[in-house]
């Protein structure tokens, strides 16, 4: 691949994963203030209940957007003359699917066993998810012209309100109906000043009803919609079926937030490359797999050192982490912590796909990992109580990476995707052997330390005997010194 075949991950890339990246360093910062905080004032049962509702509504959130954004992302980042036109037309596809969405939501409350407070709550909740759906597809647009600065601003002001709401009610003493209304309060300011930067820096979407265009979008999106679900449904229906069981939801929903928390940056990375991958892919697949296999290099290189982390030290971090009353959740986590890599290799190359128009691909995999995943999940709740539906994610997402992996063979190239593993595991391998051995008596924080030395020092000679790590690394050079150049020229 030459620097003029593709654009590779160049300077604007950077740029968008250096602000993607800050926004989820707020939201993990965030997150943390909340996560530490929630667990230990609602108690097991109430963050069980939290967590439990916020699942349910999970399962029918995917009705009210069908996974437009990322057809919209894509459509925008090949048409940009015509965003605002896309815009306005989803803006106004959405409005019947929200409404249906949450018709669809509260009449399921009917038909599960809930009380009159819960249904208050689901209410709240689904109003929250509808409201944040149209900030989100704002933020499609500003990602499809690499304006994640933006979406960095958007996130500062959502993060900010909401954990500023749920610590007010939290010093307050208000029950759980105050913070619900804390998160949908905040989706209100994410979706003000989303709205004010779009108008300020693309413009006002021209709202009407186009119905080829309509019909074009749901025939294009309804795939990326089912398998959103489909991932939802992943988490959401261990806790699910783990709370009609009367499991203890509250242990689970411990676990599942560290991991989704983690899975974060993988999203941050991905939705950075998804612009290039989208213009890349209407070129040749040559360029997709060439930006495909120097994304994977750097992706796999993050997921496996913290993998490794929350399998060897979750004695240490869960008490601390979430309180001594979450001790039972340690070996839940230790289970998910395969179940991250494959999460993050999932996205990554799930969305290698549908930049490439091949989202049925997509469907197809998580349609069999979420038939295996309830499958195992009404196995293994019963004999495992709340460790059931960490085994039963671990073994459904890994079902669905080997599907993955099989289907990509032709457009991105298998034995690349293998050989972007190799340098991440035995880094791992390096640093786990550590830890369980001449590091065993250092005190934690020193062993992470050091693990991490040991990981970097494994992981860089071998990452950079790959030629797309290699190519990467000469053009991110070239690439500086062109910047520092101009920037002493400019100089009197």
């Amino acid at each position: 691949m030459t620097a003029n075949s593709s654009e590779g991950i160049n300077a604007r890339v950077l740029k968008n994963m250096a602000a993607l990246l800050a926004s989820q360093v707020y939201i993990v910062l965030t997150t943390l203030i909340l996560a530490t905080q929630l667990p230990r004032y609602l108690g097991e049962t109430n963050y069980g209940l939290y967590s439990e509702i916020y699942a349910f509504v999970g399962l029918f959130d995917t009705i009210g957007h069908l996974g437009l954004r990322v057809i919209l992302t894509r459509e925008v980042a090949r048409h940009k003359n015509q965003a605002l036109h896309f815009l306005g037309q989803v803006f106004a596809l959405r409005l019947p699917l929200a409404l249906v969405a949450i018709a669809v939501v509260m009449a399921a409350t009917f038909v599960r066993p809930t009380t009159a407070f819960e249904r208050l709550l689901i209410l709240i909740c689904i109003i929250e998810g509808m409201v944040r759906g149209y900030s989100i597809t704002i933020n499609a647009v500003l990602r499809a012209f690499e304006l994640m600065e933006y979406n960095l601003a958007i996130t500062l002001v959502d993060r900010t309100l909401v954990t500023g709401a749920v610590l007010a009610a939290i010093y307050l003493q208000l029950d759980l109906t105050a913070v619900f209304l804390a998160f949908l309060v905040s989706a209100l300011g994410q979706l003000l000043i989303a709205t004010l930067l779009c108008w300020w820096r693309i413009g006002y979407p021209k709202w009407g009803v186009d119905m080829p265009l309509w019909k074009r979008f749901v025939r294009e999106s309804w795939p990326v919609g089912l398998s959103t679900a489909m991932a939802r449904t992943y988490d959401g229906a261990g806790l699910v079926l783990l709370g009609a069981a009367g499991g203890a939801t509250g242990l689970l929903a411990g676990a599942l937030r560290i991991n989704r928390l983690t899975a974060m940056l993988g999203t941050a990375f991905t939705d950075a490359m998804f612009p290039t991958l989208a213009r890349s892919s209407a070129q040749s697949d040559e360029q997709t797999k060439c930006i495909a296999q120097e994304g994977l290099s750097l992706l796999l290189g993050l997921v496996f050192p913290l993998a490794a982390f929350y399998a060897t030290f979750s004695e240490q971090f869960i008490p601390w982490f979430l309180g001594p009353e979450f001790t039972a959740t340690i070996p839940i986590l230790v289970s998910l912590s395969p179940a991250l890599v494959c999460n993050f290799l999932f996205v990554f190359l799930t969305s290698a796909l549908v930049a490439s128009g091949q989202q049925r691909l997509v469907t197809l995999a998580q349609a069999i990992g979420l038939g295996v995943n309830v499958a195992c999940n009404l196995l293994l709740i019963p004999r495992y109580g709340a460790l059931g539906p960490a085994l039963a994610l671990l073994i459904s997402e890994t079902t669905s990476l080997i599907i993955v992996l099989l289907l990509t063979n032709k457009p991105l190239g298998l034995v690349e995707i293998l050989r972007a593993i190799v340098p991440a595991a035995l880094g791992t391998t390096a640093t786990v052997i550590a830890w369980k051995t001449l590091l065993t008596p250092l005190p934690t924080i020193i062993q992470v330390l050091l693990g991490g030395v040991i990981y970097c020092c494994v992981w860089t000679p071998i990452a950079m005997l790959d030629p797309s790590v290699q190519a990467f690394v000469q053009r991110l050079t070239t690439e500086a010194t062109l910047i520092l150049k101009r920037r002493f020229e400019r100089r009197p």
